[in-house]
């Protein structure tokens, strides 16, 4: 008991690492001057070790088909590696102990070890550690951060990004996104009273401050499409409505007292405009790496045609485009029915009233994210958070339904059938 126990809180470190694990190594290296690479790297193999020492134990598969997905996808991507590396010594952007590293280490070994994890874990504190490690990392990007940037050149000029040296806005983007949405969950799902409610209110509010003022389009865009996939699983909760309004109108808040951030040039708004009239330079490159990559995959498309985007040299922005890329056609289908696998498995999360549904959000969060930035081999909390959605997802039938009318409607079905069968007992 005690050392299923131990595993469970090492499952719940994997999850919560992975995800905010680098913005807390990236505010510590600012803070204490360490390079930022020597913090991550000790971060991540501290969640590597959580990994491996939970793999080491008896496990279970909760999920056979997910488990042979992610066998037949991740044998793929090694084989690719071991191809690109080992015989025809193509050059890429990164060395290979880079992919090999984060690849293997990163993504597939504590992704793994959450998918054939079948214990117990208590979601409610993992939730809230998320919030607080999560606002102690927004809380220190934002008073230590700005809108300036450095060229190579040594020039400096104002963005209006946020940032710091350590950390991108895009990753900051994706911290204030994923505050809200866990803050969401704790006040959708469960009743919210007093201190409660003041708690993750605030943690919403920081993270609304760090999306708009990273104005980062991808992150805007994931948060929206996790909000809509649980519009669409609550539609008939009132309650959910009424925290919506809620998480809008603070919205609104945060936009009144920042409207450089929405209305002025290189705003959020601004940059959505510029993708309609072709000026934006990031997404004329992304369009390139698309159209590219999908001809570069038509060229060879059994087997796959390399790691990057050759006429660019880099990764395509896009992870479905990717695997096909680099595994071929039966790599690629197997990473799309392992990511509509993680939709559904999300969906049916948050459909229940179940303290799984932050993860579920997030889940929907980081899976649009990969169509938009980053690599396989980087996209360790994708991973790690659709594992845990697929391997949590099994006993979702015994979980309680959000509306309480329906709840109501069940237990006095259940007194009626008990009064029925209720034994009468005769004296001689």
């Amino acid at each position: 008991m005690t050392l299923a126990l131990k595993r469970s809180h090492l499952v719940a470190a994997a999850i919560v690492g992975s995800v905010m694990g680098y913005p807390i190594a990236s505010l510590f290296s600012q803070v204490t001057g360490i390079e930022n690479q020597i913090a991550a790297i000790a971060m991540r193999g501290a969640i590597l070790a959580c990994a491996v020492t939970i793999l080491i134990g008896s496990l279970r598969i909760s999920s056979r088909l997910a488990v042979a997905l992610f066998t037949l996808f991740w044998g793929g991507y090694i084989l690719r590696l071991a191809f690109t590396f080992g015989l025809t010594n193509e050059v890429v952007s990164e060395p290979a102990s880079t992919f090999f590293i984060w690849g293997l280490g990163v993504c597939l070994m504590p992704s793994v070890a959450v998918l054939l994890y079948k214990g117990h874990l208590d979601f409610a504190k993992m939730r809230l550690t998320f919030a607080i490690l999560g606002a102690v990392a927004m809380v220190g990007i934002l008073l230590l951060g700005g809108t300036a940037i450095e060229t190579a050149e040594g020039q400096t000029f104002d963005q209006n990004r946020w940032n710091l040296a350590t950390i991108n806005p895009i990753t900051i983007g994706h911290l204030g996104a994923s505050l809200v949405l866990t803050a969401s969950a704790a006040l959708l799902y469960e009743k919210s009273k007093g201190r409660r409610l003041l708690f993750y209110g605030a943690i919403a509010g920081i993270g609304l401050i760090g999306l708009f003022l990273a104005n980062s389009r991808g992150p805007l865009v994931a948060m929206a499409v996790a909000i809509g996939t649980y519009g669409l699983a609550q539609i008939r909760s009132k309650r959910a409505w009424r925290y919506s309004m809620i998480v809008m109108l603070g919205g609104l808040v945060v936009l009144y007292r920042k409207t450089d951030a929405l209305f002025e040039a290189s705003g959020i708004l601004d940059r959505f405009a510029r993708l309609a009239t072709g000026e934006d330079r990031s997404a004329m490159t992304r369009t390139e790496l698309y159209s590219d990559g999908i001809a570069q995959f038509l060229a060879s498309p059994f087997v796959g045609d390399g790691l990057e985007v050759r006429s660019l040299g880099f990764y395509p922005h896009n992870v479905i485009l990717e695997a096909f890329i680099a595994t071929g056609v039966i790599g690629g289908i197997t990473f799309l029915v392992l990511t509509l696998m993680s939709i559904r498995a999300s969906y049916r999360i948050m459909k229940l009233d179940s303290p799984k549904a932050f993860m579920a959000l997030l889940a929907m969060q980081y899976i649009v994210a990969g169509q938009f930035s980053g690599a396989i081999y980087q996209a360790g909390p994708m991973w790690v958070l659709m594992a845990g959605v697929l391997a949590f997802s099994a006993n979702l039938k015994k979980a309680r339904p959000l509306s309480a009318k329906r709840s109501k409607v069940i237990m006095a079905k259940h007194r009626q059938l008990a009064s029925a069968h209720v034994p009468v007992h005769r004296g001689k």
